[in-house]
C-alpha cells in the first residue's frame, strides 16, 4: 500500500475529518476501499488505536433503516435548503402523519448514522463530505452497498469490539456497551450494531471473520 494510501486510510478510519486531504481523489479512496481487505483496515485501526475517537454514548448509533443514508445525502445534496436542521431532514424521511417530536428524531438518528459513516458533516452547516458526495455519484448499488459495508468500520463501539476480539476469545458486547450506556438502552440499540458488525462480516475476509467470531450477544 502506497503511503497517501495509507494516509487517506488514517484520516477515514482513525482522525474521522470530514474531508480527505486533496492529494487523495475521493473516488479513488472509495475504489480503495472495494480493493482492500477488512485485514488491512482493522491494521491501520489497530497501529493508530491511541488516536482512535473514544467510545461515548451518542456515537453509539440508533437508527431505524441504514438505507435512509442514501436519502440523507439526497436531501443535503440536491434540496439547496439552507440551514437544514434534523427536523426538515426528518419532515422529509417521515411520513407526513408522524408528529414534530418524531420528524426531529428520526431525522436526528439518520442523519447522525451518515456522519458516523463519514458521508456527512457532524457540524452545521450540514453538508456532504467529499467522499459523500463521491459515494451518492457512484451509480453502480453494489459498489454503493459494498462502500457502505467498509464504512461501518469506522463506528467507535465496533472498532473497540473488534480490538478486543483480536486477543480474547469471547467479547460480550452487550456488557461493552453497557460501558457506556444503560442496560435499557444498550437493548434499544443491540439490533443497531449487530446489524452494522454483519455489514462488516459480508464483506470479511478469514481474519476479520475470526475476530467477528470471538464477539458474543448475551
Amino acid at each position: 500500500m502506497q503511503y497517501k494510501e495509507q494516509d487517506a486510510l488514517v484520516e477515514l478510519f482513525v482522525n474521522q475529518k470530514p474531508y480527505i486531504n486533496a492529494d487523495f481523489d475521493s473516488f479513488l479512496l472509495l475504489d480503495l476501499l472495494l480493493n482492500i481487505s477488512t485485514n488491512d483496515v482493522f491494521a491501520v485501526i489497530k497501529s493508530h488505536q491511541a488516536s482512535l475517537t473514544p467510545v461515548v454514548s451518542n456515537n453509539i448509533p440508533q437508527f431505524s433503516n441504514v438505507d435512509e443514508i442514501f436519502s440523507v445525502l439526497r436531501i443535503v445534496i440536491d434540496s439547496e435548503i439552507e440551514d437544514l436542521s434534523y427536523k426538515k431532514i426528518g419532515y422529509y424521511l417521515c411520513a407526513k402523519v408522524a408528529k414534530v417530536g418524531a420528524q426531529v428524531k428520526y431525522g436526528e438518528n439518520h442523519y447522525k448514522l451518515a456522519a458516523q459513516l463519514g458521508l456527512v458533516t457532524f457540524a452545521k452547516p450540514f453538508t456532504a463530505t467529499d467522499i459523500g458526495l463521491a459515494f451518492y455519484l457512484t451509480d453502480n448499488t453494489i459498489k454503493r452497498q459494498a462502500i457502505k459495508k467498509h464504512l461501518a468500520l469506522r463506528i467507535p463501539i465496533i472498532q473497540q469490539a473488534l480490538l478486543l476480539a483480536d486477543t480474547n476469545t469471547i467479547v460480550d458486547m452487550g456488557a461493552l456497551m453497557c460501558q457506556y450506556i444503560s442496560q435499557s438502552t444498550m437493548l434499544r440499540r443491540r439490533s443497531n450494531v449487530r446489524e452494522l458488525m454483519q455489514y462488516i462480516m459480508d464483506i470479511a475476509d478469514v481474519p476479520t471473520q475470526h475476530r467477528l467470531n470471538n464477539i458474543v450477544w448475551r
